[in-house]
């Protein structure tokens, strides 16, 4: 059976009984579709179909039904993540905090972070930076393809990028 771990210690949770929130990076009307459907599926919240959501929708949903509903949503160029509601009750630890332990695991490495801000449209669940070589000539710019590190908005670890692709593909219906 597959197991999701979470929060500072092993939560063991079958994948198949995870609760999940969608999570939207920009505003969707009640009155979508796609929001309307979760109605049928909630087992807490209510999408009203007059107002207009951003960020946590506040419902709880089992993760097929909450992939469903941000696929649904990426069809009508809605970008949306579907969260373990852990992520949303828990207490997440600063994006300052995350670039902190990524310098530190950096630190003796050949790598550097590129940018001072984590990644705009990453899902609610880490925190994700781009590195890139560390350049000795500050007049040559690094050109080489981009990588991330990832920073888990909980506890602060970090992502293996297997970890991001399971993730991605079975939260999200990402590849």
């Amino acid at each position: 059976m597959d197991y999701t771990k979470f929060d500072k210690g092993v939560i063991m949770v079958p994948k198949s009984k995870q609760i999940c929130d969608i999570y939207l990076t920009s505003f969707v009307g009640g009155d979508h579709g796609c929001l309307q459907g979760l109605n049928l599926f909630t087992t807490a919240g209510f999408i009203d179909g007059q107002k207009v959501y951003r960020g946590y929708l506040r419902v709880n949903l089992q993760r097929l039904h909450a992939v469903s509903a941000v696929t649904c949503l990426r069809q009508s160029n809605f970008v949306s993540f579907s969260v373990p509601i852990e992520y949303r009750d828990n207490e997440n630890i600063p994006q300052e905090k995350a670039r902190a332990v990524a310098d530190d695991f950096l630190r003796d490495s050949d790598e550097q972070l590129v940018h001072n801000a984590a990644t705009e449209l990453c899902p609610p669940v880490f925190w994700a930076f781009r590195i890139g070589k560390r350049v000795l000539d500050p007049d040559v710019e690094e050109r080489a393809g981009s990588k991330h590190i990832y920073i888990d908005r909980i506890d602060g670890r970090i992502w293996s990028y297997q970890e991001v692709l399971e993730y991605n593909y079975d939260y999200n219906n990402l590849l």
